[in-house]
């Protein structure tokens, strides 16, 4: 679609990724989480930590037993959330990018021989996080949307790009999905279905239990698929403004 007027462009709005900026808060989030139960526990905590001083002590040198029980309590506690994002959201990088931090943490005070303490660890792991937050926003700037009386055109991607082209008469339909921040700040996620049904995703029903895979995937356990929209920046027309107009448009053709 390069070369021919557009009847309507546009990219994510940054609201539309506070979810995504808030998964790199995971780090610094959980330690404040663990330290905010380390003050209302009473003698729990520094019980704790004295029963595990010679494990702690093994493990965080730099640190004093009761600062290393909730800098441990922060990592196990920030790593179960990552490992819940990966499992339901599909989402492996929040798990990577932790693993990553806490490991570059602990290589910044092996190497520069230097005790870091909590307070010193806090401090990278929020730098860290900046740093993600910002990369997680030059993903953001790369997709770029646009309808023409030809079609839908959808491109970007930052390590991965991913380019998709649906022309006017192979869409079946249109949907737009609103989350609650959606209707809060009037954005919402615009998302073109063909008849294969591309653009939609499968959940597998697993007996109570739901596992979420984009496009192809594996039934276990006599589970039963169940088409869905999975609205994602490289599958469909993602976080814009005014969505129920940008609907319009690829119906009428502009």
């Amino acid at each position: 679609m390069k070369g021919e007027a557009s009847c309507w462009e546009g990219s994510p709005t940054r609201i539309s990724y506070l979810g995504q900026y808030a998964r790199a808060l995971v780090p610094v989030v959980s330690l404040g989480l663990v330290a905010v139960f380390r003050l209302f526990s009473g003698d729990l905590f520094r019980d704790v930590s004295g029963v595990a001083s010679f494990v702690l002590r093994g493990i965080w040198p730099d640190m004093p037993p009761l600062d290393a029980l909730t800098y441990a309590g922060g990592v196990i506690l920030s790593l179960l959330l990552g490992l819940l994002v990966w499992v339901i959201g599909l989402d492996i990088w929040v798990l990577v990018f932790e693993v990553l931090a806490y490991l570059a943490v602990e290589a910044i005070r092996v190497n520069l021989g230097i005790g870091l303490g909590l307070t010193g660890r806090i401090l990278f792991l929020a730098l860290f996080s900046f740093a993600w937050m910002l990369l997680i926003d030059a993903q953001r700037k790369t997709y770029r949307y646009s309808v023409s009386h030809r079609g839908v055109a959808m491109s970007g991607g930052l390590l991965r790009r991913v380019e998709r082209h649906v022309s006017g008469d192979a869409i079946s339909d249109v949907i737009v999905v609103k989350p609650l921040l959606g209707r809060l700040f009037g954005f919402g996620h615009v998302v073109v279905v063909t008849p294969s049904q591309l653009g939609l995703g499968e959940t597998y029903s697993l007996g109570g239990g739901t596992a979420s895979r984009k496009g192809l995937g594996a039934i276990v356990g006599g589970g039963r698929a169940v088409r869905e929209v999975l609205a994602k920046p490289w599958n469909c027309i993602f976080g814009v403004k005014n969505p129920d107009r940008v609907k319009d448009y690829i119906l009428d053709g502009c």
